[in-house]
């Protein structure tokens, strides 16, 4: 006998093996009670992980936010600065160098931020990546929970049928034995004197 049983092979190994209607309903509640859990286990990590993927993104983009501003702030705060003091110093003597060095400091600042908006893209597409390997794993989990309730629909009618066969053969049983062993015939009534 094959190590592993197909549908059609479940039938025959039931019937080679004695395997009763009442065992099978077990086996085939079992069955339904693993699916039922594992399909219960599935959700719940899915939930879990969909809330760990939420909470850790909300706190990369508050504490990216957070940086971000406190970058900003500062660099903005140190150039304006340096920048009063070198326009009040030399206001009318170094106009011009003033205005360089501005527009230096502003291109050096967005030059900054748009280091910082890269940064954060690429976070936000390594999120995204992950979102779509969680979705690919449920695609792949909601497949595999079809692939076994198709199993256990299969086994279900392949139940009814042997149970449907068994009910036949019986009868057909029965009919032969009552051909080959008529039933017997009353006594002879004892004679009347």
């Amino acid at each position: 006998m094959e190590g592993r049983l197909g549908f059609g092979g479940l039938a025959e190994s039931c019937e080679t093996r004695n395997v009763s209607p009442e065992d099978l309903k077990q086996i085939r509640a079992v069955v339904r009670e693993e699916i039922q859990d594992n399909n219960q286990v599935l959700r719940d990590e899915m939930r879990v992980i969909n809330e760990a993927l939420a909470a850790s993104l909300r706190e990369e983009m508050r504490a990216g936010n957070q940086a971000l501003a406190a970058t900003l702030r500062e660099e903005m705060r140190a150039g304006n600065e340096a920048l009063a003091a070198a326009l009040r110093e030399e206001f009318s003597e170094r106009l011009g160098a003033a205005v360089v060095a501005i527009s230096t400091d502003f291109s050096q600042l967005r030059g900054e931020l748009s280091g910082r908006m890269e940064t954060l893209e690429k976070s936000m597409r390594a999120l995204e990546t992950r979102m779509d390997r969680v979705a690919e794993t449920s695609a792949g989990v909601h497949t595999e929970m079809a692939a076994l309730d198709r199993w256990a629909t299969r086994i279900e009618k392949d139940y009814t049928d042997l149970s449907n066969t068994q009910f036949a053969q019986q009868r057909a049983i029965d009919e032969l034995v009552k051909r080959w062993n008529p039933p017997p015939a009353p006594p002879p009534a004892p004679p009347q004197t």
